[in-house]
């Protein structure tokens, strides 16, 4: 099965629009007759980001390609996605623990308030003095994402305002930012960010695990929910550890559960369909050469959508980049794809993969 992240269709046979698309997953399901007809007008028409090759520099986790294991697509997918991130040094941290404000962090950038938390967050930095303002971004960044739970009633203002103040002398917050979320919090954190109801007629977690009693009561409603939705799910051994402190690639896996209810409020729409072929052709335009591939899928209701790929380059190097004086990179829209445990562009696609595409 292939899955092809982010998109948005409002096309038709008489009304194209292009739609970026950046990432396919795959697995290989080849069928047989293939093939679409050369008058066929596309349904909806794709094309690559232009983003592809620093998103796939951004995934190239030592620690993920060297030991793939059940949360290696959950890492690529939502890493691609953007929903959470690596440590920028070739590194993901899959067992790190998730901090609190990463937690916070990772589940309101995945419903697309990544925005609004870097406004709040450098609001709360103008009105700082000085002297004290804070000079590290992803510092700044998570005070916002702080101020939206807070806005939101995830953690209280008081919490919220001893958390800002973290290098206070003589202050022990409550909430202390950078300790460990527990998996009972982000049960908690993704419901409500979600806006899914909290669910008091227990029944999974009764049913199904021996330590509920460990769980904070007022979350336990939270946990019933995420459980019932598939989202968030126990140790196979009876037991949810509400307590346990959350790993970074358990969090990978749960966004990726949650990607159902994700997607609803992005409106991503999500489609699958088969590959019945691929086209490749190359242009000499003044001085540029352009390189074009069309990818033809014919998705699930019988549609035909395309998605065209590109690649323009410099012939006579006229275009200088000011910093390295060498010729510029060339502009390029491509994919990201995940085939066969290996995590590239679109040249691991071929005629007859079966594809899911976001």
């Amino acid at each position: 099965m292939v899955k092809i992240g982010i998109a948005k269709s409002k096309g038709n046979k008489n009304y194209f629009q292009w739609i970026s698309v950046s990432l396919i997953l795959l697995s290989i399901f080849q069928i047989t007759q293939l093939g679409f007809a050369v008058d066929e007008s596309p349904d909806v028409k794709l094309k690559g980001l232009t983003t592809a090759a620093s998103i796939l520099s951004n995934l190239d986790f030592t620690d993920v390609k060297s030991d793939q294991t059940w949360s290696t697509e959950a890492i690529y997918e939502m890493s691609a996605l953007g929903f959470i991130k690596g440590y920028g040094s070739k590194n993901f941290g899959k067992n790190d623990f998730l901090t609190k404000e990463q937690a916070l962090a990772i589940i309101y950038r995945a419903v697309g308030r990544e925005k609004e938390a870097i406004i709040a967050g450098e609001s709360l930095n103008n009105a700082r003095l000085l002297g004290e303002k804070k000079t590290n971004a992803i510092s700044m960044w998570s005070d916002g994402y702080l101020q939206l739970a807070s806005n939101d009633g995830l953690i209280s203002p008081e919490d919220f305002g001893e958390a800002i103040l973290e290098n206070e002398p003589n202050i022990e917050p409550m909430f202390q930012r950078d300790a460990p979320a527990q998996r009972q919090e982000m049960a908690v954190w993704v419901s409500r960010i979600l806006q899914l109801e909290p669910k008091y007629n227990q029944i999974e977690i009764f049913n199904q695990y021996e330590d509920w009693e460990t769980a904070i009561p007022e979350n336990i409603p939270y946990i019933e929910r995420v459980i019932s939705h598939k989202i968030m799910n126990g140790g196979g051994n009876g037991n949810f550890f509400p307590t346990r402190n959350l790993s970074r690639e358990e969090a990978a896996q749960i966004l990726k559960n949650a990607s159902t209810q994700i997607f609803e409020r992005r409106s991503f729409n999500q489609k699958m369909g088969t590959i019945e072929g691929i086209e490749t052709s190359i242009q000499d335009v003044r001085d540029e050469k352009i390189t074009k591939k069309i990818i033809h899928v014919r998705n699930n209701s019988g549609k035909l959508h395309q998605i065209e790929l590109s690649k323009i380059e410099e012939v006579n190097g006229s275009k200088i980049n000011e910093v390295t004086e060498k010729s510029v990179d060339p502009f390029v829209e491509e994919l990201i794809v995940y085939k066969n445990f290996e995590l590239s562009n679109s040249d691991l696609l071929s005629e007859g993969d079966k594809i899911e595409y976001i």
